[in-house]
């Protein structure tokens, strides 16, 4: 692109492996007309040097982060994950193998305390999306499929959901959410105001 009758030192551009295997650099010159000029013997200035330098330890640094990452993750280490637990909004018998130590006594190891946990947090996170979806869609009071009152704990949400197991066997099968809205339903229906 340089059509000046002379090229700056910024304009020359330097071209590396050329053909031959030399390295060679390439100047401007009107009209279009290039000289080749060995590369040797113009000397580096501080800023190319650095800058290819920076580029090394960028690179190395970035190998080695790489590295690491692999080194330490659980697949490269041997250790074996937990076994996967039931998906608890699957059906009421899943709901009852995740569930089946909340409020029992027992030993509290890590296993038990994340399927507490997931337990609890399902069962929090319904009650509370079942409850609000009706008052959100301004249905009265007392046309709501449930009206669960104020102070019930989550623990004694799920006990009703696994009592609701317990005398209904047979539809154990069923999605834990439809178990789950009919135990509540059963337990805590709204009256009608009067």
């Amino acid at each position: 692109m340089c059509w000046r009758e002379s090229c700056s030192a910024e304009t020359a551009k330097r071209v590396k492996a050329a053909p031959g295997g030399e390295s060679v650099e390439w100047l401007c010159h009107p009209p279009f007309s290039y000289q080749f000029r060995s590369a040797d013997n113009i000397p580096k200035s501080d800023v190319e040097s650095r800058n290819g330098l920076e580029a090394a330890v960028r690179l190395l640094l970035a190998v080695a982060l790489i590295g690491i990452v692999f080194a330490c993750s659980p697949a490269s280490t041997g250790q074996k994950s937990t076994p996967e637990q039931p998906d608890i909004s699957r059906s009421g018998r899943d709901f009852l193998e995740v569930c089946s130590s909340v409020d029992s006594e027992g030993n509290r190891d890590a296993a038990r305390i994340q399927r507490d946990a997931t337990c609890l947090g399902w069962v929090e996170g319904f009650a509370d999306g079942f409850l609000v979806h009706e008052e959100l869609l301004s249905v009265p009071r007392r046309d709501r499929m449930a009206c669960v009152p104020r102070g019930v704990t989550t623990i004694q949400i799920v006990r009703v959901i696994k009592k609701y197991l317990a005398d209904n066997p047979d539809k154990a099968h069923r999605a834990t959410r439809y178990i789950a809205s009919i135990a509540l339903a059963g337990a805590f229906p709204c009256k009608a105001a009067k």
